[in-house]
């Protein structure tokens, strides 16, 4: 069977932090990162998953890559109240990633914490997160979860458009006909993220 390449997503959370089981919790070397990056490239392989919260990986895809990917990147958790103070933030914190990645948009913008649309300065979060969305510095906003309730209470509450979600032969919480009939009638696009479960599973 035919592998569809437009549905490969390549993380990077191993090309600036000490991340992966297999790997001894090491960085890849920046031969590799190139090396990875290139094969990518020849492949047609177009979509890169990085994040804020990933020390120099958007630094690092930004300097090395040749043409423009299909980039999805995750800001931290945010902790600011003020509507004017977190709009800053945001915006800043967007800006910032495009211009290290060298790119115009983004494909998607994820939070990286789940929590963060059932915290108290949820609305204000979102209220930012769509208008930039409306200026087109991202296509899709999402959110990074690891509890199926936190996924059912977030999508009650606003209208996202990507979830990214742990699934494996090991870890299979999300895989609920309930919960993909919800996920499909609300036409969110799922991400599945740690699907070799940090290279254990190959």
């Amino acid at each position: 069977k035919t592998i569809n390449k437009k549905k490969i997503i390549i993380g990077t959370a191993n090309f600036s932090l000490e991340y992966g089981i297999v790997n001894n919790f090491k960085k890849i070397k920046t031969d590799e990162i190139k090396k990875v990056i290139k094969t990518c490239e020849d492949n047609n392989l177009n979509f890169i998953d990085t994040a804020k919260g990933y020390g120099d990986s958007e630094k690092l895809i930004g300097e090395y890559k040749k043409k423009n990917f299909n980039i999805i990147t995750k800001i931290p958790k945010i902790y600011l109240q003020e509507e004017k103070k977190i709009t800053n933030y945001i915006t800043d914190l967007i800006h910032d990633s495009l211009k290290k990645l060298k790119v115009k948009n983004f494909y998607a913008i994820l939070l990286h914490d789940e929590n963060q649309l059932l915290s108290k300065n949820s609305k204000y979060i979102y209220k930012i997160l769509k208008k930039l969305q409306k200026k087109k510095l991202f296509n899709k906003l999402g959110v990074s979860f690891y509890c199926p309730k936190k996924l059912i209470k977030t999508i009650s509450l606003f209208n996202i458009d990507v979830v990214q979600l742990p699934i494996n032969y090991l870890n299979q919480t999300f895989l609920n006909e309930n919960l993909l009939s919800l996920l499909k009638k609300k036409n969110i696009e799922i991400h599945a993220r740690s699907i070799f479960q940090q290279g254990i599973l190959i």
